[in-house]
């Protein structure tokens, strides 16, 4: 099934509808690749340097229908007003036949336009092509929500032990297991109390730590790996607090093994963190 998603949150079925119906669809299996390559004098060929994954293109062919020439009409206005660009990015979501949305964030680009007829019985018809943009190439699929805080007896962290002291800090070691083709890029709010968070991905060897930041019972500071801001509930602005030398991680598809860090915590401190696994297209295993 395919519909189309609004800024808004308004989804519309695009396949198997009365009045439209998807047919045919290009570009959702797999994104481009642009392989990037340095040539050098007097050799064969070149060198691979990197690659580039490219901005999404994809098509939908479609039949619109209409009970007459003015209801055709009517619908093609509706498809017009559900892509308008000025109310911002929309979705294209693809449910497999397992039952899993998978989403696109892109922009209708052309294809309001194409060949029409109509039937005997009068009903109207117009074949199109949706034509769609997104310069985020990926599919991403439901969020993925995980919670961790520590109980008085015994002091572990939920769910997996073991809690340890590092000197004055509580610490705990967490697995997440990820799904998706490339890492996903996590959401961390964490709970006070609770002073200078350090969190590391083992699995990567990539770490973030705060310094100087004191959080009391119920404040939280939450970090947004995508957006690259780190703001406290008041909504100053932490990053600056970031430790020199460490920064955001992702989390690699697979099972990443976490070492979480705060000194002062107590069974009140709690970190949720939530995530998007992400996929090349819509025909991942």
């Amino acid at each position: 099934m395919i519909s189309w998603v609004t800024p808004s949150g308004v989804e519309t079925i695009l396949s198997e509808n009365d009045w439209i119906h998807v047919i045919g669809w290009e570009g959702l299996e797999m994104v481009d690749l642009r392989h990037i390559e340095q040539e050098t004098p007097f050799e064969f060929g070149s060198r691979y340097k990197r690659t580039k994954v490219e901005p999404r293109e994809v098509s939908l062919n479609c039949m619109v229908w209409g009970e007459d020439r003015e209801g055709l009409f009517q619908n093609i206005a509706r498809l017009r007003s559900m892509f308008d660009f000025q109310r911002g990015i929309g979705k294209l979501k693809v449910t497999t036949p397992e039952g899993k949305p998978l989403e696109l964030h892109c922009l209708y680009t052309s294809g309001l336009q194409g060949e029409s007829g109509t039937r005997d019985d009068g009903v109207c018809w117009q074949k199109i092509v949706l034509s769609f943009r997104a310069f985020n190439p990926f599919f991403y699929g439901p969020t993925v929500n995980e919670s961790f805080y520590l109980e008085e007896n015994p002091q572990t962290f939920f769910p997996l032990p073991p809690v340890y002291l590092a000197g004055d800090a509580i610490a705990s070691e967490i697995t997440l297991k990820v799904d998706g083709d490339v890492p996903a890029l996590p959401n961390f709010t964490i709970t006070g109390p609770g002073d200078n968070l350090k969190m590391i991905n083992i699995t990567t060897g990539r770490s973030l730590e705060l310094e100087h930041v004191s959080l009391q019972s119920g404040e939280t500071i939450n970090i947004n790996t995508r957006e690259r801001t780190i703001t406290k509930n008041d909504g100053s602005n932490l990053f600056p607090r970031l430790k020199w030398g460490t920064g955001f991680f992702d989390l690699v598809p697979g099972a990443n093994q976490i070492q979480i860090i705060m000194v002062g915590a107590n069974t009140e401190s709690r970190i949720d963190l939530y995530y998007q696994p992400r996929y090349w297209g819509i025909g991942h295993v």
